[in-house]
């Protein structure tokens, strides 16, 4: 899987069909503080210079954690979105199901 891939792979299992893209995703639904993220939702990324180009999605898990495909050396992960790279290009969240 590549990110949206993962992405779009898991809300079909779940019956939702959505973008096949990052940036696409990131227009999914409506937009909620991740503050108010709860598992399904869509959480974005892209790089801060960029400002809000999307160049990566996941999926918020709970308590912090999101399930993405990371890249192809560490595949489908999961990481805290509350620190390090995933927190310094955080974009926005998304809720669509």
């Amino acid at each position: 899987f590549d990110c949206s891939g993962l992405v779009y792979y898991v809300y079909a299992q779940a019956g939702k069909h959505i973008s096949r893209s990052s940036s696409s995703q990131a227009r999914e639904g409506v937009g909620i503080d991740l503050s108010q993220a709860q598992p399904g939702d869509i959480i974005s990324m892209g790089p801060k210079k960029g400002g809000n180009r999307i160049t990566h999605s996941a999926i918020y898990v709970g308590n912090g954690q999101i399930v993405h495909a990371a890249n192809p050396s560490r595949g489908v992960t999961t990481d805290t979105i509350n620190s390090g790279y995933y927190n310094n290009n955080y974009v926005g969240a998304r809720r669509v199901m």
